[in-house]
C-alpha cells in the first residue's frame, strides 16, 4: 500500500516537473529555475526516503522499476497530450524500444 502512495506522490511531482519543462510561457518567469529545482529536490528526497524506508535492495529495485515506468510514461505521454508535441514513427519506435529495454534490464535482476 505504501508503494502505491509513494508512486502517486512521485507521479504528481514528476507531472509538475514535466509540465514546467514543456510550458514555454514559464521559461521567462523569474521562478522557472527555482521552482524546477524545488520540485527536483522534493522528488529526490522522496526517492531516498523510500529507499531508506524499504531497507531491502530487492524491494528497492522492484520499486525503482515502478518509479522508472511512471517517470517515462509521464514524460512521454504528457507532452504529446498537453503540449501538442508531434512524434513520428521512428521516435515512437525509439520510445517503445527504450521502455522494453528498461523492463528487460530491471526484470533480469
Amino acid at each position: 500500500m505504501i508503494e502505491a502512495a509513494i508512486l502517486v506522490l512521485a507521479s504528481i511531482l514528476v507531472t509538475c516537473s514535466c509540465l514546467l519543462t514543456f510550458c514555454k510561457d514559464l521559461y521567462d518567469k523569474w521562478y522557472f529555475v527555482p521552482l524546477g529545482l524545488l520540485i527536483s529536490i522534493f522528488t529526490n528526497i522522496l526517492w531516498f526516503t523510500t529507499a531508506k524506508y524499504f531497507n531491502d535492495p530487492r524491494r528497492t529495485y522492484i520499486m525503482s522499476l515502478g518509479w522508472d515506468i511512471v517517470v517515462c510514461l509521464i514524460y512521454f505521454i504528457l507532452p504529446v497530450i498537453f503540449c501538442k508535441i508531434k512524434l513520428n514513427k521512428s521516435e515512437l519506435t525509439g520510445i517503445i524500444v527504450m521502455i522494453i529495454g528498461l523492463l528487460i534490464m530491471k526484470i533480469k535482476f
